[in-house]
This record gives C-alpha cells, sequence and structure tokens, in this order.
C-alpha cells in the first residue's frame, strides 16, 4: 500500500466490499495504535561460553593391574612427578634390561636402566603422561607420554614389564617424530657416550 493512501480508495480497488463503518473502525484502531506508546522488545543475552572441560586425570592405577605391580607403578609415577628417580632402584630388578629407542639390542643389567633413565629425565622437559594401557596378566603398562629436548617437541611410549614381586624387568622406549628423537639421542650421548655402550648385551 503507498504510504498516505485513503482506506476508501483501497475500498475502491478491492471492488467495493469493505464498508465506510468499517473503514472508519479500522481507521480508528490505527489511530489508537499510533498513540500508544513503542514497546521495545527485552534485548537478548547471548548465552554464556561453554567453560572448558577439564582434562580428566590420568588413572595412575587401572583395576586389572597385578597388586604389586600397581604398587610399583603408582612409586615410579611419584618419582617422575617430582623429577627425582633417586628411590628408582627399589623397584627394579636387578637383571633388568633397558630398551633404548636409539638401539635395537638392549642394556643391562639394572645399573644400566638406572643410569639412563636417571639422565634422560634432566634433559626432557614438559614431560607428560596422557594414557595408559595394561595388560591382562596385569604385569605389563603401556604409558604415552609428550616431552620436549630443546625447542623440539616428542612424544613417546613407555613400555614396562614387571614381574610377581612388582620388580621392574624391562623398560622399553619408543619415540617419534625423528628429529625428536634425534635431539634426546644427540643430549643422551653427549652425557653417556662414555659410560653406557658397555652395557649393551647380545640379546
Amino acid at each position: 500500500m503507498a504510504a498516505g493512501m485513503p482506506l476508501t480508495t483501497v475500498a475502491k480497488f478491492s471492488g467495493g466490499l469493505i464498508t465506510d463503518e468499517a473503514l472508519q473502525a479500522i481507521d480508528k484502531a490505527l489511530q489508537a495504535l499510533g498513540d500508544a506508546p513503542a514497546t521495545t522488545p527485552a534485548p537478548v543475552s547471548a548465552p554464556a561460553p561453554a567453560a572448558p572441560a577439564e582434562e580428566a586425570p590420568m588413572d595412575l592405577a587401572p583395576t586389572h593391574l597385578h597388586p604389586a605391580a600397581a604398587r610399583s607403578l603408582a612409586a615410579w609415577h611419584a618419582m617422575v612427578a617430582k623429577a627425582d628417580l633417586s628411590e628408582l632402584a627399589r623397584i627394579v630388578h636387578p637383571d633388568a634390561v633397558f630398551r633404548s629407542p636409539m638401539a635395537f639390542n638392549p642394556y643391562g643389567p639394572a645399573p644400566a636402566l638406572l643410569l639412563a633413565l636417571q639422565t634422560v629425565v634432566t634433559i626432557l622437559k614438559d614431560f607428560r603422561y596422557h594414557r595408559q594401557f595394561a595388560s591382562d596378566d596385569g604385569l605389563n603398562v603401556v604409558l604415552e607420554f609428550s616431552a620436549r629436548v630443546g625447542d623440539k617437541r616428542l612424544k613417546g611410549i613407555d613400555i614396562i614389564r614387571f614381574d610377581e614381586q612388582g620388580l621392574i624387568t624391562e623398560f622399553e622406549v619408543m619415540i617419534r617424530p625423528l628429529n625428536g628423537l634425534q635431539a634426546l639421542g644427540a643430549e643422551m650421548g653427549a652425557r653417556l657416550r662414555q659410560q653406557l655402550p658397555g652395557f649393551k648385551t647380545r640379546a
């Protein structure tokens, strides 16, 4: 409808179906609406953004772990959290071996494992475990971790085998990507080049 067009004109255009009385009633209703104060709709507030979900803490003692292994694993996590492995020998079997991500043959016995792990804990920064898996017999665990060597980020897994007394008999480490592994290897080599090779076994 054009602005200001009389309603009687609209009635004529539509075939005269609306009476003058009806038009007058419509005019009054429109005037009443025009006089009413405009109502401003209440502002609709945007929903508050959802708070980021907090990451659930890692389960440090799966229920199906062998009880002795569970106790030793809890001790391991406590030592790692403090970056202090001075008590590690208490949970390591005398004949334990260490499998490095940089060598196929393992290093052993226990002094090699202790030397390697007590050194690597001083190299890796921002170290953090993420997920944990256990074997059906409850004597083997796989721990997924991330860390940093200098400006190189890396991810890896620790594969730990326990005996029924809860002593570590084998500790294997795997790491990716290659540049992270190379950075770690360079640091380990600089510190242990004269010591660790003498522990390499033929197994």
